[in-house]
């Protein structure tokens, strides 16, 4: 636990280093370009959707990171049961939507039998 809040920790350090060096970074360059202003505001948001993603796959390897090195991220056995991965394999294949909702419950009157 104390390692997770650790690394949580860090993650908002970093991401707050990260979105501040963006925003300084378009703040300086911006002026010095000599765009329209409507060019500006699509520099503008394309340095902030870049540093949303750099966020967003940071988290993912920190979540991937944690869940596959410290069993971190599971509230109970990180082995899915064989009923969950037939659940998952007939909702990915079935083309029918009450498949897919009710896999879990047609599991358990299927071995009811």
């Amino acid at each position: 636990m104390i390692l997770i809040g650790g690394v949580s920790v860090a993650l908002v350090a970093i991401i707050t280093v990260i979105r501040y060096e963006v925003l300084r970074l378009l703040s300086t360059v911006l002026p010095l370009l000599r765009t329209a202003g409507r060019a500006k505001l699509i520099i503008v948001i394309l340095g902030a959707f870049a540093a949303h993603a750099s966020e967003v796959a940071l988290y993912a390897g920190a979540y991937y990171f944690l869940s596959r090195y410290f069993d971190a991220g599971t509230l109970g056995d990180s082995s899915p049961s064989i009923s969950h991965a037939a659940c998952t394999f007939l909702g990915r294949r079935s083309a029918r939507l009450d498949i897919a909702m009710s896999c879990h419950t047609k599991f358990e009157t299927a071995s009811r039998r």
